[in-house]
C-alpha cells in the first residue's frame, strides 16, 4: 500500500458543540504518526451535512461530514485516484428494485494552491469483486473550489438487486503530487465498508485497492437512490457522551445523537442502555419535531448509575431498538459503546488538564495555536487548564530561538501523534488536537469540560519556594490516590514554562485570512511576545521512584524535588512551576498542578546575583533569536545580565 498523507480540510471536529456530545466509537481519529503532512484548513462555504429527503428519492452513504483530504506519498502527475464505499448484500436487499441515479462526492484540494486542480470527476459502480469492470460510469466537470459538492448523474441508472455487493465511487487524475483527492470524514467506524481507496497509472492499468478506515475513516461518497419501495424505520447512533469518570451510586448523564437513515420521518424511538453488569434499562424518546432523512436528534438519559467502584473501565452501551414503534431496520450502527471508570462515592480529587502544544516561529500557521493558548490563559486563571508551548526549529534555515533540547522527545510525541505536522497539541497526552484552524480553542474547551468535570484518579497539592541564596526552585508535592495499586509505575514530572519571552519574529500565514483576530493585519513576519514557553522538564517520562510502586488509597504521599534554573530561563520572576503525575505504562498525564511565578515564595538567587547588570557583558540577538556580534541596520534584542531590551542600530 502506498503511504498516505493527511491534510486538514474543514473545521468539522468530533465535538458537537451545541449538544456537548463527543463521539465514542465514531470519534475523530488521530492521524497516523510519521506519515502525515498537515496543512492549514480552508473554511468551506459548502453545506457538508448530507442530502435532503425528496419524494421517492434519498441519498445513501456511510461517511459522516467532510473532515479531511488524503493524498499519496510519491504521487505523480497522471496518477488516477479512486474512492468508494461498499454496499453490502444486506443493504442491497433493503434497496432491491430501486435505482442508483447519481453518485455524490466533494472536490479535493491542492495543498499548495488551496484550490481543486482536478476538475474531471468520473463516477463508477462495480458489481461483485473490486477487480471487475464497472457496470456503469459517467463523468462531469467539477468546481475549482476545494470542498465543493460534486453530483454525477448516471447516464444509465443501475437497478439494485437483492443480495449483491456494489462498490460505488469516483475517481480523477492528479495534476501533480500536491493534489489530495480522497475526501474522508476522519471518524472511527465499526467495519471497513466505507473506506476503500485505489490508484492506477492509466486507464488501461488495473486498480490497486486498499482500505483507509482504520486511519482516516470513511470516504465521503454517496449514492442518490430512487424507487417506490425505499427502506423505512432506520436509525443509527452517531455520537455518544459518557463522563470519563463517575462516583459510585451517583447519578450521571448519558447522551446520544441519532440520525434518521430511512425515507420516512422519525416521530419516536425506543432504546435500551446498559451500564457495566447492570440489567438493561428501556426508555422512549419523542423528538420535538419529526426527524427527516439525514437529520439528527439528541437524547439525554439522566438517571444512570453504577454501585461498585473499580480501577478498570466499564462499558456503557446504548441501542436504538425501535423506530416509530417498529423494529429498527438498521443493518449496523444502531448501537454504540463507550466506557467510564467508577470512583469511590466520597472521592473529591479535582481533575486539572494539560494542553501541550508543538509550535515554531518559522511555522506560518502556528499563530492558530498562539491564538488558542492565549484564550486558555485568558479563560482559565485558576490553574485548572495548564498550557505548555513546546518550541522547536522549523527547519535548518528557520531556527526557533526558544528551542530547548530537553523537550525534543515531547515535541516529537505531540507532532507525530497529531499527524507529524504543526501546530498540533495533546491534551493530557491522550487526546490529539490539530491546531490549524480558528476553532481549535472550542475543540480544546469541549475536551477540557469533559475531563475537568469528572473526579480525578489522583488528587494533587503543591507548594514552591526559592532556596535562599541560590537559583534552585524547590517543589513540595502531595498526592492522594483513589485506589490501591500494587507495583504500578506512576511517576512525577516537573516542568517550567516562562511568560513574556521575546519579541521574536513569528511567521504569519494568517495575514488577510479573515480570522477576526489581530493576526489578520499583522505582517507576514510579526515580532511577537510569547507566553507559556517550555523552558525546563525533568523528565518527559517522569522520575522513577518519585511515587511508590505500592499505593494505598486515600493515603497522602509527599515528594520534594529541586530544579536548578537553566540558562534557558531568562526571567525567573515570569516562570510557572508545573508538576505532572504520569502513568508511565501509557504516557498519560493522570493529573497536574501549577504554581504561578507570582505565588512562588522567596526570591531566586539569580535575581540577587545579577543586581548590577552594568557589570555583565552585552549580547545582541536579531529578531530570529540568532546572536549577532556587530549589530547594525535594524532592530535587535540587547541582553545585559538579566536586562533585556529592544534597540535600533
Amino acid at each position: 500500500m502506498k503511504k498516505i498523507l493527511l491534510s486538514l480540510m474543514a473545521a468539522a471536529v468530533a465535538v458537537t458543540a451545541s449538544a456537548g456530545l463527543v463521539s465514542a466509537q465514531k470519534r475523530h481519529l488521530p492521524a497516523r504518526a510519521s506519515e502525515i503532512y498537515l496543512t492549514a484548513p480552508f473554511q468551506s462555504t459548502e453545506t457538508v451535512n448530507g442530502p435532503q429527503k425528496a419524494a421517492g428519492t434519498m441519498t445513501y452513504g456511510l461517511a459522516g461530514e467532510l473532515n479531511s483530504v488524503v493524498g499519496f506519498q510519491n504521487a505523480t502527475k497522471g496518477l488516477q485516484v479512486a474512492q468508494a464505499f461498499e454496499m453490502t448484500p444486506a443493504v442491497s436487499t433493503q434497496f432491491a428494485g430501486s435505482q442508483i441515479t447519481a453518485i455524490n462526492t466533494y472536490t479535493g484540494m491542492n495543498v499548495q494552491t488551496r484550490r481543486n486542480n482536478c476538475t474531471l470527476y468520473t463516477a463508477f459502480i462495480i458489481e461483485g469483486d473490486q477487480e471487475n469492470a464497472p457496470i456503469a460510469t459517467s463523468a462531469t466537470f467539477a468546481s475549482r473550489t476545494a470542498g465543493a459538492s460534486v453530483k454525477i448523474d448516471l447516464q444509465q441508472p443501475v437497478t439494485i438487486e437483492a443480495g449483491k455487493t456494489y462498490y460505488i465511487g469516483t475517481y480523477c487524475t492528479l495534476t501533480n503530487q500536491y493534489d489530495y483527492q480522497v475526501t474522508v470524514d476522519g471518524l472511527q467506524h465499526n467495519g471497513i465498508e466505507g473506506g476503500w481507496v485505489a490508484t492506477r497509472s492509466s486507464d488501461s492499468a488495473p486498480w490497486t485497492w486498499d482500505n483507509v478506515t482504520e486511519d482516516y475513516g470513511f470516504v465521503c461518497v454517496s449514492a442518490t437512490i430512487t424507487g417506490d419501495n425505499l427502506p423505512e424505520d432506520i436509525v443509527s447512533v452517531e455520537e455518544m457522551s459518557v463522563p470519563v469518570r463517575v462516583r459510585a451510586d451517583n447519578k450521571f448523564e448519558i447522551g446520544f445523537l441519532y440520525e434518521n437513515q430511512a425515507s420516512n420521518d422519525v416521530t419516536s424511538i425506543e432504546y435500551t442502555y446498559t451500564v457495566g453488569t447492570n440489567e438493561p434499562v428501556t426508555g422512549t424518546a419523542t423528538p420535538q419535531a419529526p426527524v427527516a432523512y439525514g437529520s439528527q436528534d439528541i437524547v439525554w438519559i439522566t438517571d444512570a448509575s453504577f454501585a461498585t467502584p473499580g480501577k478498570d473501565a466499564i462499558p456503557v452501551t446504548v441501542t436504538v431498538t425501535k423506530v416509530n414503534g417498529n423494529p429498527n431496520n438498521g443493518i449496523d450502527g444502531s448501537s454504540m459503546t463507550a466506557t467510564t471508570t467508577v470512583l469511590p462515592k466520597d472521592c473529591d480529587n479535582v481533575q486539572n488538564v494539560v494542553i501541550e502544544e508543538a509550535t515554531s516561529t518559522g511555522c506560518v500557521y502556528c499563530p492558530y495555536g498562539i491564538i488558542a493558548l492565549e484564550k486558555v490563559r485568558e479563560t482559565y486563571t485558576d490553574g485548572s487548564f495548564i498550557p505548555v508551548a513546546v518550541h522547536w526549529h522549523f527547519s535548518q534555515s528557520s531556527l526557533d530561538p526558544m528551542t530547548v533540547d530537553s523537550f525534543y522527545d515531547l515535541y516529537a510525541f505531540i507532532a507525530n501523534a497529531a499527524g507529524g505536522g504543526i501546530p498540533a497539541a495533546s491534551i493530557n497526552r491522550i487526546i490529539n488536537v490539530p491546531m490549524g484552524w480558528i476553532q481549535a480553542f472550542d475543540y480544546m474547551q469541549d475536551y477540557y469540560n469533559q475531563l475537568h468535570s469528572a473526579p480525578a484518579l489522583v488528587g494533587m497539592g503543591m507548594n514552591c519556594h526559592w532556596e535562599e541564596g541560590t537559583n534552585n526552585l524547590v517543589f513540595d508535592v502531595t498526592n492522594k490516590f483513589a485506589f490501591d495499586y500494587d507495583k504500578h509505575n506512576y511517576r512525577l514530572s516537573f516542568v517550567i514554562t516562562e511568560d513574556g519571552m521575546g519579541p521574536y519574529n513569528q511567521s504569519n500565514g494568517l495575514r488577510g485570512s479573515g480570522t477576526g483576530t489581530e493576526w489578520d493585519t499583522k505582517p507576514s513576519t510579526a515580532p511577537t511576545i510569547f507566553n507559556d514557553v517550555a523552558r525546563m522538564i525533568d523528565t518527559y517520562k517522569g522520575i522513577a521512584g518519585s511515587i511508590p510502586a505500592t499505593i494505598e488509597a486515600g493515603k497522602e504521599y509527599t515528594y520534594t524535588h529541586k530544579l536548578t534554573m537553566s540558562d534557558a530561563v531568562l526571567d525567573p520572576a515570569k516562570i510557572n512551576a508545573i508538576c505532572y503525575v504520569i502513568d508511565s505504562a501509557t504516557n498519560e498525564i493522570v493529573n497536574a498542578t501549577m504554581v504561578y511565578g507570582k505565588d512562588i515564595v522567596g526570591e531566586s538567587g539569580i535575581c540577587d546575583v545579577v543586581t548590577d547588570d552594568s557589570e555583565a557583558p552585552v549580547e545582541y540577538y536579531n529578531l530570529q533569536g540568532i546572536r549577532v556580534n556587530n549589530p547594525e541596520g535594524g532592530v535587535f534584542i540587547r541582553r545585559q545580565g538579566n536586562t533585556v531590551t529592544k534597540v535600533i542600530k
